[in-house]
């Protein structure tokens, strides 16, 4: 009896084998051949390893020597991704007119990451968070806003755009 086992190292798991009987000093042939096998596997997304399987291999006495084992690992492959947040700070009147230009920041982010092709997760490895800049509220005579000043807030890969508006008040 030959048997052949294909092991994802990666995962440390059997995916799957084949066993052939056959007499003695004669070529094995297994059900599905072993080439055909990796073939699809690497399709699949595995890199090969070690086959210890060569095709014309002939049947042994003892069946420890027909037994094979063909290792195969997860292939990665390396990606990445941007992404941008901006913070617009609009200046309004109490009637809901333009009072100042408004006030635009933006953060880029870049993010490395590493693809398993078997699986097709990804491992990201994260941008650092980023802050904008504090803005000073323009004055207009004759009224009052009500924010001094726009704290910039600290913002991370994947969050949302940031809009904050300043109303002006007309004073009595």
């Amino acid at each position: 009896t030959a048997k052949i086992t294909y092991i994802d190292d990666t995962e440390k798991k059997t995916l799957g084998s084949d066993k052939q009987d056959g007499k003695f000093d004669h070529e094995i042939a297994f059900g599905n051949k072993p080439s055909d096998v990796i073939s699809g596997f690497e399709k699949a997304g595995y890199k090969l390893v070690s086959n210890n399987f060569k095709d014309g291999t002939k049947y042994k006495a003892d069946d420890k020597q027909n037994e094979f084992i063909v290792h195969l690992t997860h292939n990665k492959q390396n990606v990445s991704r941007q992404d941008q947040v901006i913070e617009t700070i609009d200046y309004k009147f109490e009637d809901g007119k333009t009072a100042q230009p408004t006030v635009t920041q933006t953060k880029h982010f870049s993010e490395d990451g590493v693809k398993d092709l078997v699986t097709q997760k990804i491992t990201w490895d994260e941008a650092k968070p980023q802050k904008f800049d504090d803005v000073a509220t323009p004055a207009i005579s004759g009224y009052t806003p009500d924010k001094d000043n726009v704290a910039g807030s600290t913002v991370k890969f994947g969050d949302k755009d940031v809009e904050v508006t300043v109303t002006y008040h007309n004073n009595a």
